[in-house]
């Protein structure tokens, strides 16, 4: 563990710090009335408005810490630390886990009691790995082969449809009559009307 050094001077340093923030608060206070003029150039004639009493703030029951780089170039300046040795930060890795790493990697986990006791389940879920595997295999299947029927309909009811355009113009009657004609058979259209047999 280190040692940590406190610094004597922190209630001057907090009094100058006070006398800052005051010293700004006046210059705001003063811009803020009308002028851009900083609180130290401001002409005599104007009046400072008396500051809020300030609360005494509360004394630390102990002295402050300093920050890290301030103690370690204070350790080099000493001699107690080497200005090259970069600070040690130890990562602490628990036992337990150090445990169940070597057991994963060596495969003594699997020979472990807990791990007999689950050798069902285990065995249960490989099953069901398997069987979902399959089911998606199966219905990739199927859904191929429902596209392939889908696209087979679709071509034989284009070629229903064109098959009945066909036959819809072979049987119209000018059709049949200029193939009568084209052939010269000499079948001629009847000029009077067809007779009802009773």
């Amino acid at each position: 563990m280190k040692e940590v050094i406190i610094d004597p001077n922190w209630e001057e340093q907090e009094a100058q710090q006070q006398a800052e923030r005051e010293r700004l608060e006046a210059a705001s206070r003063a811009a803020r009335r009308g002028g851009d003029v900083p609180w130290e150039d401001a002409p005599p004639s104007w009046e400072e408005q008396p500051a809020p009493p300030a609360e005494p703030e509360p004394k630390p029951a102990k002295e402050p810490l300093r920050a890290e780089g301030e103690l370690r170039a204070e350790l080099v300046a000493e001699g107690v630390e080497d200005a090259a040795a970069e600070p040690e930060e130890d990562v602490v890795v628990p036992r337990a886990v150090k445990e169940y790493f070597k057991a994963f990697i060596s495969g003594g986990i699997l020979s472990s009691n807990q791990a007999i006791k689950l050798y069902p389940y285990m065995i249960l879920a490989a099953a069901l790995a398997v069987a979902y595997i399959g089911n998606i295999l199966q219905m990739q299947k199927m859904y191929d082969y429902q596209v392939k029927l889908s696209n087979q309909v679709k071509e034989l009811r284009t070629k229903s449809l064109t098959y009945t355009a066909i036959r819809n113009e072979a049987t119209r009657r000018s059709s049949i009559e200029a193939r009568i004609d084209a052939r010269g058979l000499g079948l001629k259209k009847s000029p009077a009307p067809p007779k009802p047999i009773e």
